[in-house]
C-alpha cells in the first residue's frame, strides 16, 4: 500500500513539475512582454462570466456520474446531495490526474449503492465523454487542424471508437468478470459488487440515463468552447464559438489522458500549438491559458469552502456519533 501511494505521489508530482516546466519553456519562447500585458488588461464582465462557466462545468462533472448512478438500493438519498458528495470531490481532483478522485465517492455511498454500481457510473461516465469526443473529433480537426492526415485521422478516430464503445459491453460481460473476480481481484471477490449487473441496466433498461448523461456532456464541452471564445474577446481576438468548441473538443482528448493534474501545461501547449496552426498569435494564446488557470483558483476555493469543508465536518460527526454509539454499547454489556 506505501509502495502504491509512494508511485501516486511521484506521477502527481512528476506531472505537475513537467506542466510548470512547459508553461515556462512556453512564457520564454513568446516572451513575457507580450503574454503578461494582455492578463493585465483583463475585462472584468468577461472574466467572470468565464469563472461562471469553470463553475458550471465543475456542477456538471459532479452531476454525469450521479445520473447514471440512480437512486440509491438503501436508504434514501437525494440526487442533490449525492451531487453535492461529487461536487465536493472536485477540488481534490487538483491532486490527482484524470480526475481519478471521484473514487472517493465510493466509501461515501457505499451505505446507500453497491461498490460495484457505483464504479460503474464513474467508469461510464468517463467512457461516454471519452466517445463523445471521439466522435467529434474529425468535425474538429477538419476545421481547426486541415493540414492533419485525414486517413490517419480517419483510422485512429475509428479504432478508438471500437474499443471505447465496445469496453462497456464486455465490461458487463459474466465471463470476463468472472475472469477478472479469479485473477485481479482473487483477494477482494466482492469489491466491485454489482458492477456487472448495474452496467447491464445501463445498457439494456435504463438507457434514459445515458442519453442524459450524453447530453450533459455535450453540454460541458459546449460550455467549454465559449470559455475559449470569452477569453479570446478578452485578449483581443474574434474567435465564434463553433471554432472555440472545435478547439476544447481536441484539448480535452489531448488533456484525458491523464499525465498532469487537470492537464496543467498541457492543455495551455495544445491551445498554443492550435492557434499557431490557424495563423493566431500563440502568445495570447498562452495569455488565455494562465488567465483561465488563475480563474479556476477562486473557483474551486469557493467550491472547497461551501462543499469539501461540510462535507468533512459532517463525516466528522458522524464518526463521532458512530464512536459513542459504540462506547455505549460497550458500557451497557459490561
Amino acid at each position: 500500500m506505501r509502495v502504491k501511494r509512494s508511485r501516486r505521489r511521484l506521477v502527481f508530482w512528476l506531472g505537475t513539475v513537467l506542466g510548470l516546466l512547459l508553461i515556462l519553456v512556453l512564457l520564454l519562447r513568446y516572451d513575457p512582454a507580450a503574454v503578461l500585458p494582455p492578463i493585465l488588461q483583463s475585462k472584468i464582465h468577461l472574466l467572470v462570466a468565464v469563472a461562471v462557466i469553470q463553475a458550471a462545468i465543475q456542477v456538471l462533472n459532479a452531476m454525469t456520474p450521479v445520473v447514471l448512478l440512480g437512486p440509491p438500493e438503501h436508504g434514501h438519498l437525494s440526487r442533490l446531495t449525492q451531487t453535492k458528495i461529487f461536487l465536493a470531490l472536485q477540488p481534490l481532483a487538483q491532486f490527482a490526474p484524470g480526475r481519478l478522485t471521484d473514487f472517493a465517492a465510493v466509501p461515501l455511498l457505499m451505505r446507500h449503492h453497491r461498490t460495484g454500481a457505483l464504479a460503474s457510473s464513474i467508469v461510464l461516465d468517463r467512457l461516454i465523454t471519452l466517445f463523445l469526443l471521439l466522435l467529434l473529433t474529425p468535425v474538429a480537426v477538419r476545421f481547426v487542424w486541415p493540414s492533419a492526415s485525414p486517413t490517419a485521422m480517419n483510422f485512429a478516430v475509428i479504432a478508438g471508437l471500437l474499443v471505447v464503445g465496445s469496453t462497456p459491453f464486455l465490461l458487463a460481460n459474466r465471463k470476463f468478470r468472472e475472469l477478472v473476480n479469479r485473477s485481479l481481484l482473487r483477494f477482494a471477490p466482492r469489491l466491485l459488487e454489482g458492477f456487472g449487473k448495474h452496467t447491464e441496466s445501463l445498457l439494456h433498461t435504463s438507457r434514459a440515463r445515458l442519453l442524459v448523461n450524453f447530453s450533459l456532456t455535450a453540454l460541458k464541452i459546449l460550455l467549454a468552447g465559449i470559455s475559449i471564445s470569452l477569453l479570446a474577446a478578452n485578449v483581443g481576438l474574434s474567435l465564434n464559438v463553433f471554432t472555440a468548441t472545435c478547439m476544447s473538443v481536441l484539448i480535452q482528448l489531448v488533456t484525458a489522458v491523464p499525465l498532469a493534474p487537470q492537464g496543467l501545461g498541457v492543455a495551455e501547449g495544445s491551445l498554443v500549438l492550435l492557434f499557431t496552426v490557424n495563423g493566431l498569435p500563440g502568445a495570447l494564446a498562452l495569455s488565455m491559458g494562465l488567465i483561465a488557470r488563475i480563474l479556476f483558483i477562486p473557483v474551486i476555493a469557493v467550491i472547497y469552502m461551501t462543499t469539501t469543508v461540510p462535507l468533512i465536518a459532517e463525516r466528522i460527526g458522524h464518526e463521532r456519533e458512530d464512536s459513542d454509539d459504540v462506547s455505549h454499547r460497550s458500557e451497557d454489556s459490561y
